[in-house]
């Protein structure tokens, strides 16, 4: 299987290939859509400005490697 991208806009249920890939004319071809990933706007205002200040958090034993020391290779 091929694989080629390109970016364009979907317009009254109809995707607008390239004119540089003349080969794919009359072609069975198979189309994955993937959307940009869009962030949740959050209008920034004086009490929402820093929204993890005031939440409370720790750390337990921060200084402690991750894997117990046997698991190390040497």
């Amino acid at each position: 299987m091929q694989a080629i991208e390109f970016n364009t806009v979907i317009k009254n249920g109809w995707l607008k290939v390239p004119h540089h890939y003349p080969d794919l004319e009359n072609q069975s071809v198979k189309v994955i859509v993937l959307l940009p990933a869009v962030e949740p706007e959050i209008p920034i205002t004086p009490d929402n400005r820093y929204p993890l200040r005031g939440t409370p958090y720790h750390y337990d034993e921060p200084f402690t490697p991750a894997v117990p020391a046997e698991d190390w290779e040497y």
